[in-house]
């Protein structure tokens, strides 16, 4: 049984942490992980405040957006086990004499592939009457992951990022510091 693991972030006012602040007039921010690739300036049309502290592999976004950005070590990981159908690595636009060149090579992961594959019977989750708008307990169906991809948003809950053992064992290997994997349940 292929062992799946998701991303638990570590949260500390100690860390270097961002804020975005945008229009939805203007943006989505949740197109990052749509199947549609997103703009060239799609990050330029956010404002960002940075937060001083220690700088991890993995920046917290601060106001609830659940973009992953990570550092240049881990992307080169993520670049080396995805395809470009996969994922979508967008640099973050950095100032290079501002605060925010600390972050010069970070880039923000869009995950682009959905895969339909909750267990809805062992899962745990909160159902609107037209999606899942909270996952309490996550359960996938192994038999419904194809065996070449290795990171990928479960369709029924499309906030939820999926990295096959391969990505997260090779990820881990590196030792990062601002996350965590975390077990995903299979039937």
């Amino acid at each position: 049984m292929e062992t799946l693991y998701s991303i638990a972030p570590l949260l500390s006012n100690k860390i270097m942490r961002l804020a975005l602040d945008y229009s939805l007039k203007n943006v989505n921010p949740l197109a990052v992980d749509d199947e549609a690739f997103t703009p060239p300036d799609f990050l330029r049309r956010f404002e960002y405040t940075l937060y001083q502290g220690r700088l991890l592999d993995m920046i917290p976004i601060v106001n609830g957006i659940s973009w992953q950005i990570f550092s240049p070590r881990i992307i080169k990981i993520i670049r080396t086990f995805c395809r470009e159908d996969e994922v979508e690595l967008l640099p973050l636009p950095v100032e290079e004499n501002g605060p925010s060149r600390c972050l010069n090579g970070y880039s923000v992961l869009g995950v682009k592939r959905r895969v339909k594959c909750l267990d809805l019977d062992a899962s745990e989750y909160r159902r609107n009457p037209e999606y899942i708008s909270a996952l309490y307990k996550c359960v996938i169906k192994e038999s419904a992951v194809p065996a070449d991809l290795n990171c990928f948003m479960i369709k029924e809950y499309p906030a939820f990022q999926v990295f096959r053992a391969t990505l997260a064992n090779s990820i881990m290997a590196l030792r990062p510091t601002g996350f965590s994997f975390e077990r995903i349940e299979t039937s």
